[in-house]
C-alpha cells in the first residue's frame, strides 16, 4: 500500500542515519586514538631524551665534560667500499668529496653526577675503527659506565670519498648527508635529517623529527613516522613513500610515486610518472601528476589538478576533486557514488539510482573510473 511504502522509506532512512551516526562515532574514536597516540609519542620523545642508563633523569642538565678531536685521517685505499656508523646518541654530518681517505672530527660529551667525574671518564673514551671485508665501522669504544656517569653523546663530522656506500644510523640529533655518488641507507630518530645530492639510490628511515631530501639521481625509498615535516623534492627516479602522522610536501618527482599514507596532509607538485596510492585519514592536494592514477583512498580530502591520464580510484568516506588539463580529451568516464553527489562540467548527465548517482559517457581510450561510498565526486575540465 502507499502508506506501507512510506513506512518502509522512513525505516530505510532511519537505518541510514543510524549507520552514519555510528560511523561518525567510530571516526571520532579513531581520530581520538590517533591524537592521543601522537601526544603520547611527543611525551615519549621528551622522556626518552632524558632516559639514560638506569632510572636517572635530567641528562642534558647534568654536569658534563667535552672532548674534541679534529682532522683525524683514516686511510682506506680502494679496498673499503662501505662506511658503517651506529650512533646511539648524538649527531652525524657527512660530506662526500674527491678523496681517498676519511677526514674525521668528533666531539664527545659525558654527563655525570659531577664535573670532576665527567672529566675523568671522558679521558678513557675514543672513536675506534673496525674493518670487516670491504666495510669500515666507526664506533665509540664502549666502556662500562662507573657509578655516577649517566651517558655519552657523540657528534661526528666526516669528509669521505664520495664513492663510498653509506650505512648510517643515528639518534637524538641531526643527521646530514650530502654529495655522495653512490647508494646510501640512513636512519635517524628524534632530530632533523637532511639528505642532499645523492648520485645513487637512497633508503631513508626517519622518525620524530623533520626530514628534508633534495636531488636524488636514482630511486628513493622513504619510511617516516611522527615527523613534523617531510619535504622531498627533485627526485630523478621513482619515489616509494610510506608515511604516518606527518605533514608532507612532494615536488618534482621524475619517476613514479608509490604512496602509502596515514598522514596529516600530503601536498604534491609535479610527478612525471604514475601515482599508486593507498591512503586513509589524509588530506591530499596537488597538481601535475602526468601518469596514471590508481589506488584506494578513505577518510580525509582528495583534490588533484592538471591531470592528463587514466584515473582508477576506489574511495569511501572522502570527498574527491578531480580537475583535468584542458588538453585532456578522448576519455571514457564512469563515476559512481553511493550516498553522495556527483558534480561535473563534462557533457554527461548524472543519473540517480536509489541511493547511488552514476555519471558515465564517452568512448575514448583514456579511462576515468571512480567508485565511492559516502562522499562527493567533483569532476571538472
Amino acid at each position: 500500500s502507499l502508506g506501507g511504502g512510506k513506512v518502509r522509506k522512513k525505516w530505510i532512512v532511519s537505518l541510514i542515519i543510524v549507520a552514519v551516526f555510528l560511523l561518525m562515532i567510530l571516526d571520532i574514536k579513531h581520530n581520538f586514538i590517533r591524537n592521543f597516540e601522537r601526544l603520547y609519542r611527543e611525551l615519549e620523545t621528551e622522556s626518552l631524551r632524558n632516559l639514560i642508563e638506569g632510572d636517572h633523569e635530567g641528562f642534558y642538565h647534568d654536569p658534563s665534560a667535552e672532548l674534541e678531536i679534529t682532522d683525524q685521517l683514516i686511510y682506506i685505499g680502494d679496498e673499503i667500499k662501505e662506511l658503517y656508523i651506529d650512533n646511539g646518541r648524538g649527531s652525524i654530518e657527512i660530506r662526500g668529496e674527491e678523496r681517498e681517505d676519511i677526514l674525521l672530527s668528533y666531539k664527545l660529551t659525558v654527563y655525570a653526577a659531577s664535573a670532576e667525574l665527567a672529566e675523568s671518564f671522558i679521558k678513557e673514551l675514543s672513536i675506534v675503527e673496525n674493518t670487516t671485508g670491504e666495510r669500515l665501522s666507526l664506533k665509540l669504544e664502549r666502556k662500562e659506565f662507573p657509578s655516577g656517569v649517566y651517558g655519552v653523546v657523540v657528534d661526528y663530522d666526516l669528509s669521505v670519498p664520495e664513492r663510498l656506500f653509506l650505512d648510517i644510523r643515528n639518534s637524538y640529533g641531526k643527521l646530514g648527508v650530502e654529495n655522495i655518488a653512490g647508494d646510501i641507507a640512513v636512519k635517524n630518530e628524534y632530530g632533523h635529517s637532511q639528505i642532499t645530492d645523492i648520485g645513487g639510490r637512497a633508503v631513508i628511515n626517519s622518525q620524530y623529527g623533520k626530514l628534508t631530501v633534495r636531488n636524488i639521481e636514482s630511486n628513493l625509498q622513504v619510511v617516516t613516522r611522527y615527523n613534523t615535516l617531510v619535504d622531498i623534492a627533485h627526485i630523478r627516479g621513482n619515489l616509494n613513500l610510506d608515511i604516518k602522522y606527518s605533514r608532507t610536501k612532494l615536488a618534482d618527482i621524475g619517476g613514479n610515486l608509490d604512496l602509502k599514507a596515514d598522514a596529516d596532509s600530503v601536498d604534491i607538485d609535479g610527478v612525471k610518472g604514475s601515482l599508486e596510492i593507498n591512503a586513509k585519514y589524509t588530506n591530499l592536494t596537488g597538481s601535475g601528476v602526468e601518469g596514471k592514477i590508481r589506488g584506494t583512498i578513505s577518510y580525509g580530502q582528495f583534490d588533484l589538478y592538471q591531470l592528463e591520464n587514466d584515473i582508477d580510484l576506489k574511495a569511501s568516506y572522502i570527498d574527491i576533486g578531480i580537475h583535468l588539463k584542458d588538453s585532456f580529451d578522448g576519455y571514457l568516464v564512469y563515476c559512481e557514488v553511493e550516498n553522495g553527489d556527483i558534480r561535473s562540467n563534462l557533457p554527461y548527465k548524472a543519473e540517480k539510482e536509489n541511493r547511488r548517482q552514476i555519471l558515465s559517457g564517452g568512448d575514448g581510450e583514456k579511462i576515468i573510473n571512480i567508485v565511492s561510498k559516502y562522499g562527493d565526486i567533483r569532476l571538472y575540465k
